[in-house]
């Protein structure tokens, strides 16, 4: 006997449509999770700003007509007098104009002390070093608000480098990550100075060549020597010259010397100095009730599978109340009445030869 259901399951019903829209949406949401997840600066609230932020990861070639190399001091032959002209200063008054009687500011450099300077010269000359010294004191002894307030920071690592002359004694201001931060010696001074420290800086501007940071203080806690990871801070100070050093190859190279006052240090913060443990609390608490959500609503789906599941196997596998009163109709027999009618039941005997001993029918 077939039992044929005449009831077909209708699998685009409304409510299964509904669950394989919420099933799209959840896992386009979860795609969406990843890709942010994977994004370092995704997780700055919890773990703070890292060390290495200033720095991209892809550093810009400088322009390659820049000259990195600082004038020849060379011995000339016996009788040879070497004739320099003097270069042109962006901030020298120019011959015949009156001179403006207004009183510079505390923090302006005067064009008779730029002319003391000596551009693209290995180390510091004795005429420069006056001046070094009395802009390291201004450094240590203006406020900040202004130096930042009369400093440019739209002036690039291949401008200073190109135009120097005309920035010459111009404060500046400079972002990027130093790489070494060490003590060096000072000389006499005025200024009552006896610590200086010298880094280079580095940042997306300068790619792989350095600014040469002289500063008086630093901030507490700054880490000094190799470092690595590097330090994210910023500097504001003097553009004082194209300042040449040797490398470590013996090549003489030059850097933008920067007599800066004490760098602001951009170190990573702690969940505990910013004060956002409220924040990672509500953040958690937040993750783990849309965790519980999506945890009850697959629980609602697989128990939706399993009683549709239960349901539908009982549908196909009962019969009909019609069906089963059929079924008493049907002639019913007992074991024993089998047996019995099987005993009574006589077989022919059959000789050796294959011969049955009833008689044969004509």
């Amino acid at each position: 006997m077939r039992f044929q259901n005449q009831q077909r399951t209708r699998y685009l019903s409304r409510r299964d449509q509904f669950r394989l829209a919420v099933m799209v949406c959840l896992i386009g949401f979860v795609v969406m999770a990843i890709d942010i997840a994977a994004r370092p600066e995704s997780w700055y609230w919890l773990t703070g700003t890292p060390a290495g932020e200033g720095q991209p990861a892809g550093q810009e070639r400088v322009d390659e007509e820049i000259d990195f190399k600082p004038k020849s001091n060379r011995d000339l032959p016996a009788g040879v007098i070497r004739v320099v002209e003097p270069e042109p200063q962006a901030n020298s008054v120019e011959q015949g104009e009156p001179a403006d009687d207004k009183p510079l500011p505390d923090w302006a450099v005067t064009p008779e002390q730029i002319a003391t300077i000596d551009d693209n010269s290995v180390g510091l000359r004795n005429s420069e070093r006056d001046l070094y010294y009395e802009l390291l004191g201004r450094t240590r002894d203006l406020p900040m608000a202004t130096l930042k307030q009369n400093a440019r920071s739209d002036v690039s690592f291949t401008v200073l480098m190109n135009e120097s002359t005309h920035f010459l004694g111009e404060l500046v201001t400079i972002k990027g990550e130093f790489r070494r931060l060490t003590q060096i010696p000072v000389g006499q001074n005025d200024q009552g100075l006896t610590t200086v420290w010298e880094g280079w800086l580095f940042n997306r501007d300068s790619g792989t060549n350095p600014y040469c940071i002289r500063c008086t203080s630093l901030p507490a806690g700054m880490p000094t020597g190799e470092l690595s990871p590097p330090v994210v801070a910023e500097v504001t100070g003097y553009f004082f010259k194209r300042y040449g050093y040797p490398r470590a190859d013996f090549n003489l190279h030059v850097a933008p010397l920067i007599v800066a006052a004490e760098p602001q240090w951009m170190k990573p913060v702690s969940m505990t100095d910013r004060g956002d443990s409220d924040i990672a609390k509500y953040v958690l608490g937040g993750a783990a009730l849309l965790s519980i959500s999506l945890l009850v609503i697959l629980w609602r789906f697989r128990a939706g599978d399993k009683r549709f599941e239960q349901q539908h196997l009982k549908r196909l596998s009962s019969a009909s109340d019609e069906d089963i009163v059929s079924l008493g109709d049907l002639p019913t027999v007992t074991v024993e009445e089998s047996l019995r009618e099987f005993a009574e039941t006589q077989l022919p005997d059959i000789d050796a030869d294959g011969r049955s001993d009833s008689p044969s029918s004509d």
